[in-house]
């Protein structure tokens, strides 16, 4: 069977900030964006492996509970985490954690990254990237542009 993951970062994809006059502004999870994310499962026929550090402070429960009835249970995958090299690696080592897993599943045949970090935190997965901004997350173009990324 072949097998389709999308990598999924929080902050900056599905949790944006809300301009409220605060400072530093609060953030929130956007239903609107997380959709999209479950859109992009649905019609790939991908699953959904969280790599956003908030896999660190939550349980799969908690992770679909912030996710809200978006993202549907089953589209997250059994193994629906990254694993956390952070204290072998240093600093947000995202690239070599997702390499990590994907070695845990050999029966992978594409993945997509969604984050808003740079390509260079990838390593040889860059090219699997659709880079987001903190500002406008994942939009309909980056949609397409995983929906693409899946297909080839």
């Amino acid at each position: 069977m072949i097998e389709k993951i999308v990598f999924l970062d929080f902050d900056g994809v599905v949790r944006l900030p809300v301009f409220t006059g605060d400072w530093p502004p609060n953030a929130e999870f956007s239903e609107e964006h997380i959709g999209r994310i479950a859109e992009l499962a649905r019609i790939s026929g991908a699953s959904v492996v969280i790599s956003s550090t908030w896999r660190l402070r939550l349980d799969r429960d908690g992770i679909l509970e912030a996710l809200g009835r978006k993202l549907p249970p089953e589209k997250l995958h059994a193994d629906w985490a990254t694993p956390d090299l952070s204290s072998v690696l240093g600093e947000l080592p995202r690239g070599q954690e997702i390499e990590a897993w994907l070695a845990r599943h050999p029966d992978v045949s594409q993945i997509v990254i969604i984050d808003d970090l740079p390509p260079s935190r990838f390593g040889a997965l860059a090219s699997r990237l659709v880079r987001t901004e903190l500002l406008g997350g994942f939009s309909e173009n980056h949609l397409r542009e995983a929906q693409r990324l899946l297909a080839d």
